[in-house]
């Protein structure tokens, strides 16, 4: 106890271990009101997807935050298309790199080859998106 009349150090303390606690939890939870941010969730994409064949690299992937869906590139000319969110809480995933799909809120990792899990906490694979090669385009739909 302060014996000015102020708030304790522990007080002070733990109120700022609240409000740190309580961002974590809001960028956990996502919603259409956050789906740019990293974290947040997007919602189903009820519009085609056209991403330029050019945008994925061999090895790796692109994602189009706007259109919530994730392709890449496994192989020279061969390509698959995935949900952006995460299947473990459904967060935003935000970048792709050395072959693996990395989501930033728990840690989950993804194969590109195939949306499996490469590392948890996620238990199950991404969810797939059907899509045509058209000319140097990418659909996804």
């Amino acid at each position: 106890m302060s014996g000015r009349g102020g708030a304790s150090r522990r007080a002070v303390l733990l109120g700022a271990g609240a409000a740190g606690a309580a961002g974590v939890l809001a960028a956990c939870g996502g919603g259409p009101g956050n789906s740019q941010q990293p974290g947040g969730t997007k919602p189903d994409a009820t519009e085609p997807v056209s991403i330029p064949i050019a945008n994925v690299p061999v090895g790796g992937g692109y994602i189009d935050f706007d259109g919530g869906v994730i392709v890449t590139q496994p192989e020279a000319g061969q390509f698959r298309a995935f949900d952006a969110n995460c299947t473990h809480m459904h967060c935003l995933i935000t970048w792709v790199a050395d072959g693996l799909i990395q989501c930033p809120c728990h840690g989950s990792q993804f194969h590109v080859s195939d949306g499996s899990v490469a590392r948890g906490p996620a238990a199950r694979s991404l969810d797939t998106r059907a899509f045509v090669v058209n000319g140097d385009t990418i659909v996804v739909s």
